[in-house]
């Protein structure tokens, strides 16, 4: 019986998709889309590593390689960890809203964000699936109109870490906020919002099923050109 080789030929996956890019083009791009470095799991969720590690123990997450994790694996655990209520018992945590718009400024709650992505991706995989009856697709379609809004005004967008967006009541509490060096925070321009909307996993985290998604694309860019 002829052995067969588990050795990957690069150049003939390469010739086989007929994509016109080099071998090494296509590892980032695997690994850009597929995979998620343990910074990113600390950067999308607040997980400490001693979490990360109690989620390799109890073999929610698997570490394909040092530091590295199948983004696919991840994402389910979090839909799971989000359908079975499992984040809101330690706390009063809710994924609604995920956005504050205030008189000179709009905040965005970057975990309630990718959390409702989280949801309408994993919903949208049904062929029942219908976004308009999608209440997070719904919200995030709020977002991205408030979004374009808020550029059109001249307003400053921010992504906030949860517990800043908590921590905001009035608008001077965004200042204390970007001052104290205790939060992550992330100020967007027009053209880095439209980099995140954009960006290579966009498709894969969901970003293209939320209804308004086009119109915001073509919307920004045209906003960006002016």
């Amino acid at each position: 019986m002829e052995k067969v080789s588990n050795t990957i030929n690069l150049q003939e996956l390469i010739k086989a998709s007929g994509l016109k890019i080099t071998s090494e083009q296509l590892v980032e791009s695997i690994v850009e889309q597929y995979t998620m470095s343990q910074e990113e799991l600390v950067d999308r969720f607040h997980f400490s590593n001693q979490r990360i590690k109690t989620l390799r123990e109890k073999k929610l997450i698997r570490e394909i390689k040092k530091g590295l994790y199948l983004r696919e694996q991840v994402e389910n655990m979090r839909e799971k960890q989000i359908r079975e209520k499992r984040l809101e018992k330690f706390g009063d945590y809710r994924l609604t809203p995920a956005y504050e718009e205030y008189e000179d400024s709009l905040i965005i709650d970057k975990l309630r964000f990718y959390d409702c992505l989280t949801c309408v991706r994993a919903e949208s995989k049904s062929q029942r699936y219908n976004p308009q009856n999608d209440e997070y697709n719904i919200h995030l379609t709020e977002v991205l109109k408030t979004v374009l809004e808020a550029f059109n005004a001249g307003k400053d967008v921010y992504f906030f870490e949860h517990r800043a967006f908590q921590y905001v009541r009035y608008e001077e509490d965004i200042q204390k906020v970007i001052d104290s060096n205790n939060y992550w925070f992330k100020k967007h321009s027009v053209s880095q919002f439209l980099d995140l909307l954009q960006m290579p996993v966009s498709e894969y985290l969901g970003f293209q099923e939320i209804m308004n998604y086009s119109s915001i694309v073509k919307s920004l860019t045209k906003l960006e050109e002016e």
